[in-house]
């Protein structure tokens, strides 16, 4: 089977990061780094969810290559909520008025005990806080372990095989998109509640 012919476009500079459009079109462009920011890890992690989002939308209005596009799917929505618990882990001290001594890693059941132990003191010195409720923490529990079962690391759906050359994913070989999405949207929508309340109370403190 031979391919048809592609034509590279012209190297010009830095021009995979230029600003200069050459064709007149208004693209849009992005505020990085100190332009808008000092961005924090509670903004990469709205901007991995709003990235899942936009990818569930486009699935359901264009069903094809489904069975490659469940990999960065699965993916940007648990690096989101892996931020989110390392935003929270960083601003709940500074809420409550001491500094946080954690052990991070990429399992999320490990960083989520930590920061679930910060929240339940934040409900205890703010009571008024309605977000933090047990039936709430409860929730979280359960779809966390779901998804510490299947990708313990992070890495599960970022890399076929490990360092040994096995196969990670041996024991499931379906995934549905929208149960996923059932579970996963109000999951991450929970993180940016937390993290929207714990900024708030600290801005009044």
């Amino acid at each position: 089977m031979s391919l048809p012919p592609f034509e590279l476009p012209p190297l010009k500079g830095n021009g995979l990061f230029r600003l200069a459009n050459d064709d007149g079109v208004d693209y849009p462009i992005a505020c990085i780094g100190l332009n808008g920011g000092r961005y924090t890890m509670g903004d990469y992690a709205q901007g991995y969810f709003f990235a899942g989002d936009r990818l569930i939308e486009s699935i359901r209005h264009k069903r094809c290559d489904l069975d490659v596009l469940i990999y960065p799917v699965v993916y940007v929505y648990r690096h989101g909520i892996e931020l989110s618990l390392k935003y929270l882990a960083e601003r709940i001290p500074v809420l409550l008025g001491h500094s946080g001594e954690f052990t991070w890693g990429h399992e999320l059941l490990q960083n989520w005990r930590q920061v679930r132990e910060l929240l339940v003191q934040t409900r205890t010195d703010y009571p008024g806080e309605r977000s933090i409720k047990e039936k709430t923490l409860r929730w979280v529990d359960g779809v966390l372990r779901q998804f510490a079962e299947l990708d313990p690391g992070g890495v599960t759906f970022r890399y076929p095989t490990d360092s040994k050359g096995k196969n990670r994913l041996i024991r499931r070989s379906h995934v549905n998109y929208m149960n996923f999405y059932k579970d996963v949207k109000p999951l991450s929508e929970q993180f940016v509640r937390w993290m929207s309340s714990i900024d708030e109370m600290i801005a009044q403190a």
